[in-house]
């Protein structure tokens, strides 16, 4: 029996599409009709032997489904909403750990590699306590250990949220203590800087190199800076009131207290709507206080 393939059109010629493109063809779920995208330069055009078209050009394929491939989710999804006239049904967004080209498709569940992961996250909070950085497990990481105890297996990183005032003690407690994190000399690792338009460093992030010898895959730790604004907290691309980062809760995770946001089961609700219920390939249409990212034009490679 021939199993069908949805067919699709993706939304945004970028490297999350070329990501979701490679995970395509090994899924052999979709069947990729074209790709629509704004920028006039790239329209008429193929990429990766797919048509890019003009967005007006969706009304004249038959497709199941609109795969947005950008970060820019919320804008294309009102555009395809209300000016094409798309059912909202049929429009969807690639899961981030897919999406995303420095992730992997559902890392941590590698036995190595989530062992990796829990002894970086807390060796990192070892050291943040040290030099008093007041920090946050947060995110996706916060959810697996509110919800189950540990990360979740198809997470695709590590989330760490801190004030945005102290993001450089921060690399610099990172870049003099590199040597006690939980690695050796066959692990390859690089730290990046990522900096907003206004020139606002709002992430820091440690990625550990996929690596055979040690059955590692590829794997980040992300730490994003907290700004307060008009009684909310403003992350790079999620927001929340104020009150769940003005101060912290501690809880036990492995034997460790660790701080998470004040009223988390609320932040987490915020965040996702019905948290107890797992859920595999999220989406940043599933985050319920997502915002479309202030484009980021500077990223500083510290090694």
């Amino acid at each position: 029996m021939v199993e069908l393939k949805a067919k699709v059109i993706l939304f945004g010629a970028s490297r999350a599409g070329e990501s979701f493109i490679e995970y395509a063809k090994k899924a052999n779920e979709y069947e990729i009709l074209a790709i629509a995208d704004n920028d006039i330069t790239k329209q008429n055009t193929f990429f990766y032997g797919y048509p890019v078209i003009a967005p007006a050009q969706i009304s004249e394929f038959e497709y199941d489904f609109i795969i947005i491939t950008s970060a820019f989710a919320l804008q294309i999804q009102d555009q395809l909403i209300t000016e094409l006239k798309v059912n909202k049904s049929k429009i969807k967004a690639a899961p981030k750990n897919i999406s995303v080209p420095t992730k992997s498709y559902r890392a941590f569940e590698d036995r190595n590699t989530i062992n990796l992961a829990r002894d970086v996250l807390l060796c990192i909070i070892d050291l943040f306590e040290s030099e008093k950085i007041p920090y946050f497990i947060d995110h996706g990481t916060l959810l697996g250990i509110i919800r189950d105890g540990d990360i979740i297996p198809w997470d695709d990183d590590i989330d760490i949220s801190i004030y945005y005032e102290d993001m450089i003690k921060a690399i610099r407690c990172i870049e003099e203590n590199i040597s006690r994190l939980p690695m050796n000399e066959m692990l390859a690792w690089t730290l990046n800087v990522y900096y907003e338009e206004n020139d606002i460093l709002n992430v820091i992030e440690i990625t550990f190199d996929q690596n055979n010898k040690m059955n590692i895959i590829k794997f980040s730790i992300s730490i994003k800076s907290i700004i307060f604004k008009n009684k909310f907290a403003i992350q790079k691309v999620t927001y929340a009131p104020e009150y769940h980062f003005k101060k912290s809760e501690r809880i036990n995770y492995r034997g460790r207290m660790v701080s998470v946001p004040f009223d988390y089961e609320k932040y987490l609700e915020f965040h996702y709507g019905d948290w107890t219920i797992p859920k595999k390939d999220c989406s940043i249409l599933d985050i319920k206080n997502y915002r479309d990212p202030v484009y980021t034009i500077k990223k500083e490679d510290r090694r």
